[in-house]
């Protein structure tokens, strides 16, 4: 990451198919991508995502791991490093959580390895 560079924010997913979505779309000189906002229309319907959530550090993270998930599925899932600003490219989903919603598609970088958590 650049010096100047605001420091990254955190998401979570499948270890495996996120990492191995990583290195198939760097294969291809791409970029994995975390799903910011959608609005879309299709066939007369409305179809809303309000983006993906995202945390300010990778303890955070985790900690929503450990909360929504079974202990089975926590051993599968991952912290991941997204290039976005928590203030600039994040919004509050309304009332004060420790997570927001990525606004826009957003790279996703690294694993981020559990033991630094």
């Amino acid at each position: 990451m650049n010096a100047d560079a605001a420091p990254p924010v955190f998401t979570v997913g499948h270890r495996e198919e996120y990492a191995q979505g990583i290195v198939e779309t760097q294969k291809q000189g791409q970029v994995l991508l975390k799903l910011g906002q959608v609005m879309a229309g299709h066939h007369g319907e409305s179809i809303y995502y309000p983006g993906g959530i995202v945390f300010q550090n990778p303890r955070d993270a985790r900690e929503y791991i450990n909360e929504e998930w079974s202990e089975k599925t926590r051993a599968e899932m991952a912290v991941f490093e997204v290039e976005a600003r928590w203030e600039h490219d994040c919004y509050s989903p309304g009332e004060e959580m420790y997570w927001k919603y990525l606004m826009f598609n957003r790279p996703i970088t690294l694993l981020v390895e559990d033991n630094s958590l």
